[in-house]
């Protein structure tokens, strides 16, 4: 286990072979997928690491406001998980759904159709947030955030991180393909949802997301004014 930081586990806990953060699970190879957007890249790739984007999808006021809805609802329950707590998580699941179709329903700036074109990603995210809120327990939870986790963490690559929120993107190192153990914080200490109190601290990699490229509300002041 040398090499991964916090991954010495401080309890005895029994994962199932299918959990994605499985400590007999090897370990998600890594592929390189140059693309014009992180979010492009997610469809392709199977390393759980951060694809390289080369422009950020620029969100309107309103898709930011949607996305940073579905980014809270999202961060609460990573915090439960990594908490040991399976409560909440329905509810929690419901309002990422709600949130994510609030930002599929707005536009990107000069691209107006790159929601349309990624329906289906779209579709994938919602699925993913259905299993999440029908996971009978805390094990089953976690596999299933494991597969939202790594989709909603390549949207928010290609998007950046709304503004004012300063997100690190985390790999587990032990989780199993294909999820391979992503997880977003919005602080650089990391509280692993896979594991919780068992390896709390247990990560393989870290990285700053990137800002948002969204464009700003108008001031109202009348053109030609300072």
């Amino acid at each position: 286990m040398g090499g991964l930081g916090g991954c010495a586990p401080t309890t005895s806990v029994a994962f199932p072979d299918s959990h994605p953060a499985h400590p007999d699970a090897a370990a998600a190879p890594f592929v390189a997928t140059p693309t014009l957007t992180a979010f492009d890249a997610a469809r392709s790739s199977t390393s759980p690491d951060a694809p390289e984007a080369d422009t950020l999808f620029a969100l309107a006021p309103e898709g930011e406001a949607a996305l940073r809805a579905a980014l809270t609802a999202y961060l609460t329950v990573a915090e439960r998980l990594a908490a040991d707590q399976a409560d909440l998580l329905a509810a929690l699941a419901g309002s990422f759904a709600a949130a994510l179709d609030a930002l599929a329903d707005t536009e990107v700036v000069d691209r107006p159709h790159a929601w349309h074109e990624r329906v289906e990603a779209f579709a994938t995210l919602r699925s993913q947030a259905e299993a999440l809120a029908a996971a009978p327990d805390l094990g089953a939870a976690r596999s299933a955030f494991g597969e939202l986790s790594r989709s909603f963490a390549d949207l928010v690559a290609a998007t950046g991180a709304p503004a004012g929120v300063a997100l690190t993107r985390f790999v587990c190192g032990l989780a199993a393909a294909p999820s391979g153990g992503v997880w977003l914080q919005a602080d650089a200490t990391p509280r692993n949802p896979y594991f919780g109190s068992a390896m709390l601290m247990c990560h393989r990699s870290m990285a700053p997301v990137p800002g948002s490229a969204g464009v700003p509300e108008a001031t109202g002041h009348d053109e030609g004014q300072p």
